[in-house]
């Protein structure tokens, strides 16, 4: 099971390291302080990242993700988890978001708002218990032509992978099996170069084909605890070729210790199979002789019976 959650962040994390856009907040002064941050093309899975710290001077983050199943909320945090995860269903509207968020964060001293449109204000709440470090959107880029760097090269079974959460679980279940290349990439590979119609990318612009090539070999990510790989305070985090080395080396080492637990068990098992024949093991000859000895005691018994049945019978006859 773990293997398989292992292969399947791998998934997610080749899909979203290459498809995903992270736009930071602006800064409001305040005070409060804090940050406005746009939620415009914020899909189901997508999140809107918070860096906090609290009255202890403790550095906190939340991860506010967007999902539009009710059934799925909310959603559930190991003790000590950092980054928390908190479920918002943006679909009801941004006044229902700065409901729910203040709902489920407000006991933090963080306070959220809509000054306007599709931007989310998130600040203090004005008694100095809580400081807003950050505030991010990451956003899945839908189109290959997006004017962003950022390119859907791989989909889940033909859809986007956005790390949408259901009653069902996460998008990411099962992932590995079906993840598969861009059908309109296929289509079309002069996209892993051109990220702009309007206006045309100049030729030579290498702008895309860097940031394909820095995500995959020199990007930092955090991988879910349920990896095995870190824990829920402190996640794993590192490039992609550093967690598949990591989740590699400990699938070896799995490997090597069940080998190791198969060769003592095989040498346990042998060892009660030799103590019970030992034991119970069956000696013909002695089993035989035992038999014999057996059937001349059940022999002389029933003699014994038979004698003391005819003296009853003698007995009974005489008081007649």
């Amino acid at each position: 099971m773990q293997a398989q959650t292992q292969v399947d962040q791998l998934a997610a994390t080749f899909a979203s390291a290459l498809s995903d856009k992270t736009t930071a907040g602006t800064a409001v002064a305040g005070p409060p302080a804090g940050f406005d941050v746009s939620t415009t093309g914020l899909l189901a899975g997508n999140t809107i990242n918070l860096t906090y710290t609290d009255s202890s001077n403790v550095q906190r983050q939340v991860k506010i993700v967007n999902v539009n199943d009710p059934a799925a909320l909310p959603l559930q945090n190991a003790t000590g988890a950092n980054p928390s995860y908190v479920g918002v269903d943006f679909s009801l509207g941004m006044a229902s978001v700065v409901t729910q968020l203040n709902s489920a964060l407000g006991s933090a001293h963080l306070q959220f708002a809509n000054p306007s449109g599709n931007t989310l204000r998130i600040t203090d709440d004005g008694t100095s218990q809580a400081t807003v470090k950050a505030a991010s959107a990451t956003t899945t880029v839908q189109t290959l032509a997006s004017g962003n760097a950022q390119l859907p090269v791989f989909t889940d079974g033909g859809a986007l992978y956005t790390g949408a959460i259901t009653s069902s679980g996460s998008q990411m279940t099962g992932l590995a099996g079906r993840l598969n290349v861009n059908p309109a990439l296929l289509n079309d590979a002069t996209k892993l170069s051109t990220y702009s119609t309007s206006p045309a990318t100049a030729a030579g612009d290498s702008t895309r084909p860097d940031f394909l090539f820095a995500q995959l070999t020199s990007a930092s990510f955090s991988y879910s605890p349920t990896t095995g790989l870190g824990s829920a305070a402190q996640p794993f985090q590192g490039t992609v070729s550093g967690y598949l080395q990591q989740f590699v080396s400990q699938q070896g080492s799995a490997s090597d210790l069940a080998s190791q637990l198969s060769q003592g068990q095989s040498v346990v098992v042998a060892t009660l199979k030799e103590k019970f024949k030992s034991t119970a093991g069956v000696n013909m000859d002695s089993e035989m002789s035992n038999l014999i000895q057996v059937q001349n005691t059940y022999a002389a018994n029933a003699h014994i019976m038979s004698v003391v049945q005819s003296m009853m019978q003698s007995l009974l006859q005489a008081y007649q």
